[in-house]
């Protein structure tokens, strides 16, 4: 079955998975930038440094971003899944839009057997590695560090108040220890592989996000 192409969410700038999960080895992705943290402005950061206090409060200056964060948190995990191919021979996928011809019953239960059949092998699979670009306080960081098939989150902001919160934070839930890491690092500082690359509401941030 070819994958199915998803419509790019206007939530989320980028989302960088480049070889799929059904490959025998491990996906990873080699940190490779141009960019510079020049490129950052002085007056954003200095905005954000100003809002970083009230960024977990979900009425007061960041509220927008708790809202869209379960949309972006779902574009992630569909852009994951749709890397997964089928293996059990068992379950037959139609080659058209079965939803078109066949009883609602029929495609419901295909759609059921897909998707457990993609979790399963997602459980199979060796946990991903995610770096978080512009993490600002941690938002989506923590949300995915909760993802049964990630095995840590790397967070990085050039705005240092925003991560003292990220990190403040992620301390109240045990289940994120360990699982967890915010630097105030630029992006061309990061090195290591990454399976997965997001970097959210952040480019109109930056002077020159080529």
């Amino acid at each position: 079955m070819g994958f199915i192409m998803l419509l790019r969410s206007r939530f989320l700038k980028v989302v960088h998975v480049r070889k799929q999960l059904s490959a025998c080895s491990r996906f990873a992705i080699q940190t490779q930038t141009r960019c510079k943290s020049t490129d950052a402005s002085e007056d954003e950061v200095k905005h954000f440094q100003e809002l970083a206090p009230t960024w977990w409060d979900t009425d007061g200056s960041q509220r927008i971003l708790h809202k869209m964060n379960l949309a972006r948190l779902d574009f992630v995990q569909r852009t994951v899944r749709n890397q997964v191919k089928i293996q059990n021979p068992e379950i037959f996928v139609p080659g058209f839009n079965y939803k078109e011809f066949l009883p609602e019953y029929v495609c419901d239960n295909i759609q059921r057997e897909m998707q457990e059949s993609i979790e399963t092998n997602l459980d199979k699979r060796p946990e991903v590695s995610v770096l978080d670009v512009g993490c600002g306080g941690g938002i989506l960081s923590e949300s995915l560090a909760r993802l049964k098939w990630v095995k840590n989150v790397q967070g990085i902001d050039l705005t240092r108040d925003c991560i003292m919160v990220a990190k403040e934070h992620a301390k109240k839930d045990p289940m994120l220890e360990g699982k967890i890491n915010y630097e105030c690092k630029a992006l061309e500082d990061v090195t290591g592989q990454f399976d997965i690359i997001t970097c959210m509401e952040m480019l109109e941030h930056v002077d020159m996000p080529s």
